[in-house]
């Protein structure tokens, strides 16, 4: 007997394509699946184009909520998951007919705890973009365990694994032991999956793009924006060195999760500074941003970054040396 797999989707304000996410789940071609939909909180249409589909569909679960964030809406999924298998689908996303059948089809290896497959970027109008050099990205099926998988999922340019959760399904103990960061708009998926990841005996990646990710317009928001949640992913990835440090992760490891929170770190810097000129009401965040600079500076002489000109840009330090120059004069 087919094994009951749990797929989650958070709905927010998503009339346009939740429609097209709901088809392409119930007619998958693995049907033992129970379909969680959480909304919430949306102002839209969206509760009643989900509700017409619960109504003609056993396998829909559907619930509302007041509107607490996507991490929240999630964790009320796990909460109520029955499934021996747990997948997660965003509402705006929609999957090929034979994603589950794909990532289903390999439970069967023994000690595996997660399975996750290739994911095709979509924009509106449907053209199709590559993130990554196709020498990234492996072409045959492979198992990751140990180093290796912690590796491949943190590396910031080898991110052939998503740091999100809807392109793997994941063993049901392992998936409700954790939760979603309620609060954070940013990084809590990666936070999250690692996790799962530190607690699995290994990963079965199948290079298949099965999963649409679709890149919308609105995407580009937090971008726009300079607030609180503009620190979530550096926040949850000193989390995340913690939590490796805790699990006695090996040197290189630790080495580079410290430089990926510096690069997002780096990020933050530049944003600021290009934004603060338009807009002086984020010089109250400048505390914040002489810290994360610090830290930038630290992790550069830590690793002597300074001896590689490439290493550098990697950390996005091109436009910023002078600033961290100065920064040095501080310490």
């Amino acid at each position: 007997m087919k094994k009951l797999l749990s797929i989650i989707v958070p709905v927010y304000n998503v009339e346009k394509y939740v429609g097209r996410c709901i088809e392409s789940i119930i007619n998958q071609t693995y049907t033992q699946f129970e379909l969680i939909i959480i909304n919430d909180g949306s102002t839209d249409c969206s509760f009643e184009i989900c509700k017409k589909y619960a109504m003609k569909d056993k396998r829909i679960v559907l619930v509302s909520q007041e509107n607490l964030g996507v991490a929240a809406a999630r964790n009320k999924g796990l909460n109520m998951a029955n499934g021996e298998w747990i997948g997660f689908v965003d509402s705006d996303d929609y999957l090929d007919s034979d994603f589950y059948e794909t990532l289903m089809s390999k439970i069967c290896h023994k000690g595996v705890d997660i399975i996750c497959c290739g994911v095709r970027s979509i924009t509106e109008s449907g053209e199709v973009v590559k993130h990554l050099a196709s020498h990234d990205i492996p072409t045959k099926e492979k198992v990751l365990l140990g180093d290796e998988l912690l590796f491949s999922y943190i590396h910031p340019q080898k991110r052939y694994l998503f740091w999100s959760p809807w392109d793997k399904i994941i063993r049901a103990d392992i998936a409700k032991k954790h939760r979603f960061d309620v609060g954070k708009t940013l990084g809590e998926d990666f936070y999250y999956c690692l996790k799962c990841i530190i607690d699995a005996n290994y990963l079965y990646y199948i290079p298949s793009e099965k999963y649409n990710y679709l890149l919308r317009s609105t995407s580009a928001v937090h971008i726009k924006k300079f607030d609180n949640h503009s620190f979530d992913s550096y926040i949850l990835s000193g989390k995340a060195t913690i939590l490796l440090k805790e699990n006695n992760v090996s040197s290189r490891i630790i080495r580079l999760s410290e430089i990926r929170k510096n690069i997002i770190g780096a990020r933050i810097i530049r944003k600021y500074y290009s934004m603060k000129k338009k807009n002086k009401s984020i010089e109250k965040y400048n505390n914040e941003i002489v810290n994360i600079r610090i830290n930038c500076f630290k992790c550069i002489l830590r690793y002597g970054l300074f001896m590689d000109f490439k290493n550098i840009c990697l950390l996005c330090m091109e436009a910023l040396i002078p600033k961290i120059i100065a920064v040095k004069d501080n310490i």
